[in-house]
């Protein structure tokens, strides 16, 4: 095995999809900047990638006497990138020390993702670095507790500031944490050695660095996009891969958090959340989609029968198509006295947030819409009365530029009640439960007006 080989193996060890390792050993494209990038981007503990990167630097050095084809410019570049990355970390790990000059303060923000929107950060400041750890830890089990599955989309970061002599404070260095407290990154703000540690980042620069120009999938797959901490797991639609190392030919199809259908290349939305690259754990979809992204399987289906739509000339025109179908976001198996939630902006799935809900009425009469029945409040003051109307879905989310439909299961029936005392969404649900005994009556007005008075009685 040649020295580059044995630097790809290095790094291959920190990327976490299986499909990507293999795939990457078979296309044999990596450099070996890329492979430093893919050790300093990944979610492993810091400790564990600049073990790596010195490992990375003896092997550089083996390749000074070797027979690779390299010049010794490029070997001695790849070497003082390690060692000034190498030299950071060590400067980091030395000022997590407890001997620190009077004043210094090390000040922990928390940073939270809910609903994919991220969350002002809370801040708390300590004496020293294990006090400001121990906090962290702390603050995640009272706040999100042991078991919530929402510490996951938490991290934070350490700042270290200590007095500097004009009376003002100055900014040393910063790690970054997971919500276990496992330190993944840190970067310095000060000059050590003439190597200015505020323009060397050891992270944030990778993203896009190490992001393999090709990935494993054809058009019309659906792959598993798993940026956290920084964004909840989703899903996306290969439209087109050329597996060329190039930029063009890559791109795919993907659902903004406020329900947007929108097209972009491969890398750029794999790296647009500038932490973790979602490129460390793709993998093929082959399950059920959540009923947020059912529109996603439709596209999936229709780029397999016709991967010319998926092509960045006509991919376009493509999901302008797509949106004017309502039916292409309905979830598979939704029938008449379905509950649906509709949400427009700042939407996850699962979560209540929610623009308004209605109770499907009719899903078979047209081709492109479907018609629902909704419950509303109207009046003045203390005069109000409930109403209600059927309605096409398209007319009423025709000026949206994205949406959300999901089915209200048992369990978010259940949520919304104890959340709430909504007499609306109770209603809504006597008329579901009839509609489904018996969907002819979704044509009834006089049965549905019943219902409704016998509600109020």
């Amino acid at each position: 095995m040649d020295i580059r080989a044995e630097i790809r193996e290095i790094a291959l060890k920190f990327m976490e999809s299986p499909e990507m390792v293999e795939f990457m050993r078979k296309k044999d494209n990596l450099s070996v900047l890329g492979s430093i990038y893919m050790i300093m981007g990944s979610r492993a503990p810091l400790e564990d990638k600049v073990s790596a990167i010195r490992l990375v630097s003896d092997k550089l050095k083996e390749s000074e006497n070797a027979s690779e084809n390299w010049t010794q410019q490029y070997i001695q570049l790849r070497i003082t990138e390690c060692d000034t990355i190498i030299k950071i970390v060590e400067f980091a790990f030395n000022e997590m020390v407890d001997n620190n000059p009077a004043g210094t303060i090390f000040i922990l923000t928390e940073h939270s993702v809910v609903n994919n929107i991220d969350v002002n950060p809370a801040v708390f400041p300590f004496t020293t670095f294990e006090a400001a750890k121990c906090g962290l830890i702390k603050k995640a089990d009272v706040w999100w507790g042991k078991e919530s599955d929402d510490r996951q989309y938490n991290w934070y970061h350490i700042n270290k500031w200590i007095p500097a002599s004009n009376g003002e404070m100055q900014h040393i260095v910063e790690w970054k944490l997971s919500h276990e407290g496992v330190i993944l990154e840190a970067h310095g703000h000060y000059v050590l050695d003439d190597i200015s540690l505020d323009s060397y980042v050891t992270y944030c620069d990778y993203l896009e660095g190490f992001t393999s120009l090709c990935v494993p999938y054809k058009s019309g797959d659906i792959i598993t996009v798993d940026c956290r901490p920084a964004r909840k797991i989703s899903h996306a639609v290969i439209a087109e891969n050329n597996n060329k190392l190039n930029y063009d030919g890559k791109r795919l199809i993907y659902l903004t958090s406020d329900g947007e259908l929108k097209s972009s290349d491969i890398r750029g939305h794999l790296t647009e959340y500038n932490m973790f690259s979602g490129s460390y754990r793709l993998e093929k979809f082959t399950g059920e989609l959540p009923d947020c992204e059912a529109v996603l399987k439709k596209i999936s289906e229709e780029i397999k029968r016709n991967p010319a739509i998926g092509r960045e000339d006509n991919v376009d025109e493509y999901l302008k198509e797509c949106r004017d179908n309502i039916k292409n976001f309905m979830p598979d198996g939704t029938i008449v006295g379905d509950i649906i939630k509709i949400s427009s902006s700042g939407c996850d799935c699962g979560g209540y947030g929610r623009d308004f809900d209605a109770v499907i009425t009719d899903i078979t009469g047209s081709e492109d819409d479907v018609e629902v029945f909704e419950l509303y409040m109207a009046g003045r003051r203390r005069e109000w009365e409930i109403k209600w109307r059927r309605i096409s879905l398209k007319n009423k989310l025709e000026n949206k530029h994205g949406f959300i439909i999901e089915r209200y299961t048992a369990d978010m029936i259940k949520n919304v009640l104890e959340e709430f005392s909504d007499d609306v969404f109770e209603r809504l649900i006597k008329i579901s439960e009839e509609l489904k005994r018996n969907p002819a009556l979704a044509n009834d007005d006089k049965f549905i007006e019943k219902l409704i008075y016998e509600k109020n009685n």
